[in-house]
Parts: C-alpha cells; sequence; structure tokens
C-alpha cells in the first residue's frame, strides 16, 4: 500500500525539481529579473503618467525634450511588461503547463506589442502636429480634423490591445488557480477583472471606457511582480545553505 505524500511535501519536490530543470539558481535569477521587469514597467506606466502631464490636446503645453522623455518612457513599458510575462509563464510551466498557459504568453506578447505601437503612434502624432502648427503659425483649429482622424486610428489599436490584455488575463488566471504558489489568491483577481473589463470597452466602443479598469490591471500586474521578486529571493536564500553544504 502506497502512503500519499503531503501536499506541502508534494510542493518542496516540485520546485526542487523546478530548480534543477532551470540549471541551478538560473530559476531563481528569472524571477527576480521577471519580477524587476514588471515593476519597471509598473513604475514606467504611472510614473510618466504622474510627472508628464500628457493630455494629447493640440498644440502640447510641454518642452520638446519632456514630450521626447514621456515618449520613451511610456514605449519601454511594453518590452518590460513582456519580460514579466514571459517569466510568470515559466513559474507556471515548472509546475503545470498547459494551453491557457501557453496561450495566455502568446495574447501578452500581442497585447504589449499593440500597446507600444499604439503609445508610439499617439505620441508621435501629437508631436509632429505640434511642431507642424508652430512652424506654420496657424491656430489650432485648423489642426483639429487632422488630429480626429489620425486618432480614430488609435482609437482602434487601443480596443485590439484591451482585447489581447483581457485574453492574457482570463488565460493566466486560469492558469494560476490550481497552482501551489500563485492559486487563487493571484488567480481570481484576474478572473474577476475579466468581464468587467470587456464589458466597458465593448458598451464605449470606439471611444474609450467611461470607466477605465487599466490602471487597476496595472496595479495588479506590479503587485504580482513584486510578488516574484520575493519569490525569487526566497528561493535563492534557501538554496545558498543547501549549496554551501555539499561543498562542505
Amino acid at each position: 500500500m502506497t502512503t500519499p505524500a503531503p501536499s506541502t511535501l508534494t510542493t518542496a519536490r516540485q520546485f526542487a525539481a523546478d530548480r534543477t530543470d532551470a540549471a541551478g539558481g538560473a530559476s531563481q535569477r528569472l524571477l527576480i529579473l521577471g519580477g524587476l521587469s514588471g515593476v519597471a514597467a509598473g513604475l514606467l506606466f504611472f510614473g510618466v503618467q504622474a510627472a508628464i502631464p500628457w493630455d494629447h490636446d493640440l498644440p502640447l503645453e510641454l518642452p520638446r525634450w519632456e514630450s521626447v522623455l514621456g515618449f520613451w518612457m511610456i514605449l519601454a513599458v511594453a518590452p518590460f511588461a513582456i519580460g514579466f510575462a514571459y517569466t510568470l509563464s515559466r513559474l507556471i510551466a515548472w509546475e503545470r503547463d498547459g494551453p491557457f498557459n501557453q496561450l495566455g504568453f502568446v495574447f501578452a506578447v500581442v497585447a504589449f506589442s499593440i500597446l507600444a505601437v499604439t503609445q508610439s503612434f499617439q505620441n508621435a502624432v501629437s508631436v509632429v502636429l505640434t511642431d507642424e502648427m508652430k512652424a506654420d503659425g496657424s491656430g489650432p483649429e485648423a489642426w483639429d480634423r487632422i488630429y480626429a482622424g489620425l486618432n480614430a486610428l488609435d482609437l482602434g489599436t487601443d480596443l485590439a490591445w484591451d482585447l489581447f490584455l483581457g485574453l492574457w488575463l482570463l488565460c493566466i488566471g486560469v492558469a494560476m488557480y490550481r497552482h501551489s504558489r500563485l492559486g487563487a489568491r493571484w488567480a481570481i483577481p484576474a478572473l474577476a477583472l475579466v468581464p468587467l473589463f470587456l464589458a466597458f470597452n465593448v458598451a464605449a466602443t470606439p471611444d474609450p471606457p467611461v470607466v477605465d479598469l487599466g490602471p487597476v490591471i496595472g496595479m495588479y500586474s506590479t503587485a504580482l511582480s513584486a510578488w516574484l521578486v520575493w519569490l525569487g529571493t526566497r528561493l535563492s536564500a534557501a538554496e545558498r545553505p543547501r549549496t554551501e553544504g555539499n561543498h562542505e
């Protein structure tokens, strides 16, 4: 008769296997670096909105250097966020990989790539049209229709970004639910946000939603990123005495 192993022992064995599978301390380093990448994405996302009053009304009432700085700060959110999404997918895969986890990462890459295109287009149009207005010497009325037409493209790509962001949250929420380290505490908030987030966007199409849950999702992702850093640091600390003991 086989005695079932306690769940805590199973978890410990699983994460010992994770560390072996990730070639020593590579898994811990990935968790720390990926978590820091997500924290950086969150700080850039919220920092640029707080530090640079970018309202996109023409002409931009900002020094050019500040406009360019804001352009690159918000654009940098995408690669940092993809790094975080990759790390999260690897953490899930070390224990229980599956189609939801794999699709989730694909949706994340698509979502944050669209975000980069949307933000670069949105910000470049504002900067370029402001420069043209100043060179031409005409008032903003002459440029409002041009700006409105170009901004319609941005509204379309923004909806695509919201769609794939929602699909990413849905997939990782399902994938995290039965994970021993992530579990319901991280899965349920993600799953709870999805229907409201998509419903508000569909109801307001093609305009931005009246209730924007994007900042809430940003805070959730930043908190999860910080937790990844904590987990990687904890696993590294647990591994160090074992490694030192093996050398004695």
